[in-house]
């Protein structure tokens, strides 16, 4: 391993790569590595194989969406990764508010929405009578000219009762406009698109909303599962001459006396030092606070400005599925669990089946309590699932039951839990906090220096959770851009001097 490079990237996710390639590959003079504290790259992306590899179950990003996800979808085409088409989401849960206690304008809402997702419908007339004329509902596209600067115009300038609306949570503001049981309904019964516990920012997350409200063409996923998308990134990666080392956890880093950086690495229990003229912490927000200590006072800041939100996936193989070649998603009804998703055997699907159970805040504390080890992940990467852990068993069992309407036991042959919320990652996915802007904080973390010397930045933070399209991959790859988009012209001239080779 080099001890000396132009740029370090720390963090082996979709953005760590995606900024390794795009440097690379602008700049092959560069010495450029990345590291993971991980045994393998792929951040929070999880295909685990099940049933001797006849399952693939993700325990991590499920689909990509074309339309809402631009960057991520070329990405993709630019690896040449083959894909599948899904033709269904989230189920629409059959469950109907009370309309005696809706508003006469959201039984109307109801009504229009008959024998399709009220709980978005409900969601939408809302955020119209929220947002008013500061938006075009009527005539927007995502294809309209300037489209882009209205919206993030719209993220700061927007108002709601006087008060910007990113000062305001977006549960506050619903129930400015809704009755409370549509506010609860949405909440309740809502798909992962539709709404938040934890009360987010309201101008980011209304931003989101006003792309996934335009979705047309139909999500995929990489042939493989998920896993096959970072195969091909890390593939391409490694090809274009980036080292990458993996079990390299960053402790701490500072500034030297000519501007560069000493970085310290723990890997394999023994301490490793690094010297880097440019620094690329393509970390979430669990991850970054525990270099808090490294860090300007500004950006320690900035860090608080995101919520951490949870999710478990829990996964099961049965034999003698219950289930049909074909069958959409459950929308959880009756069942502690937010989505389930089913899939059959390609070549015997009477056989066996497997079953995957989404489950955000407040289902996810339930499930997280299910195993011996509170907060406990599978084992990271290509390690097929053979849990022994009973508790787990008898809730899937449980689960199962309540989502088909059934007494009797399903026969489990393999079962596991992935919790996001536990470490190294503390998150399934982040959302901006109110009262913060959502702007600012992004132009703080894309580049800053270490010191108060008046260097020029030499330290980058990008990823999912600072940017402006969280909880996808989109949104680590747009703050991988305004990382690319804040490096000096001078980033891209290779480090002159000897390099020492540490083993």
């Amino acid at each position: 391993m080099q001890t000396s490079s132009d740029i370090c990237i720390i963090g082996g996710g979709i953005s760590g790569l995606y900024l390794a390639l795009r440097l690379k590959r602008s700049a092959p003079q560069l010495r450029i590595q990345l590291f993971e504290a991980l045994e393998a790259v792929g951040g929070r992306v999880q295909t685990e194989p099940m049933l001797s590899g006849q399952f693939r179950a993700e325990f991590g990003a499920v689909r990509i969406e074309p339309d809402l996800q631009p960057l991520m979808d070329q990405f993709v085409q630019q690896l040449g990764i083959a894909t599948s088409a899904i033709t269904s989401h989230e189920a629409c849960s059959a469950i109907r508010p009370d309309l005696t206690r809706l508003t006469p304008a959201e039984r109307v809402v109801v009504e229009q929405a008959a024998g399709g997702d009220v709980a978005w419908a409900l969601l939408w007339h809302g955020i119209a009578q929220v947002i008013g004329a500061q938006w075009p509902l009527a005539s927007d596209h995502l294809e309209r000219p300037a489209r882009a600067v209205e919206k993030a115009s719209f993220r700061r300038l927007a108002q709601f009762g006087g008060r910007p609306l990113y000062q305001q949570g977006m549960w506050n503001v619903l129930s400015e406009v809704l009755s409370h049981e549509a506010v609860e309904f949405t909440r309740e019964k809502g798909a992962f698109y539709n709404f938040k516990n934890q009360n987010p920012n309201a101008a980011d997350w209304i931003c989101q909303l006003l792309d996934m409200r335009l979705m047309q063409r139909p999500s995929y996923i990489p042939q493989g599962g998920m896993q096959a998308l970072i195969d091909a990134a890390e593939q391409a990666v490694r090809a274009a001459g980036v080292e990458i080392h993996v079990r390299h956890q960053l402790l701490a880093f500072g500034e030297r006396a000519d501007g560069a950086l000493d970085l310290q690495l723990l890997h394999d229990g023994e301490r490793v030092t690094l010297r880097t003229r440019r620094l690329i912490l393509a970390l979430p927000r669990s991850a970054l606070e525990a270099l808090a200590p490294s860090l300007p006072a500004p950006v320690q800041a900035s860090l608080d400005a995101v919520l951490c939100f949870p999710i478990v996936w829990a996964s099961c193989v049965m034999a003698d599925p219950w289930w049909a070649p074909g069958t959409p998603p459950g929308s959880g009804e009756g069942a502690t669990t937010r989505a389930a998703h089913f899939e059959s055997h390609p070549e015997q699907p009477e056989a066996y089946g497997l079953a995957m159970f989404y489950n955000d805040d407040p289902w996810c504390h339930y499930w997280a309590n299910l195993t011996d080890t509170p907060g406990a992940r599978f084992p990271h990467k290509g390690r097929p699932v053979h849990s022994s852990d009973e508790r787990l068993r008898q809730a899937l069992v449980r689960t199962l039951q309540q989502t088909f309407g059934r007494d009797d036991e399903p026969q489990l042959l393999e079962w596991g839990l992935c919790d996001w919320s536990a470490a190294p990652f503390g998150a399934g996915v982040h959302f901006w906090k109110p009262g913060r802007d959502s702007e600012q904080v992004m132009r703080t973390l894309a580049a800053f220096a270490l010191g108060d010397d008046g260097r020029a930045p030499q330290v980058h933070i990008c990823g999912e959770a600072y940017s402006d399209f969280q909880g996808f991959f989109e949104g680590a790859l747009r703050s991988a851009q305004r990382v690319l988009q804040a490096l000096p012209a001078n980033a891209t001239s290779s480090h002159q001097g000897s390099d020492h080779e540490c083993h």
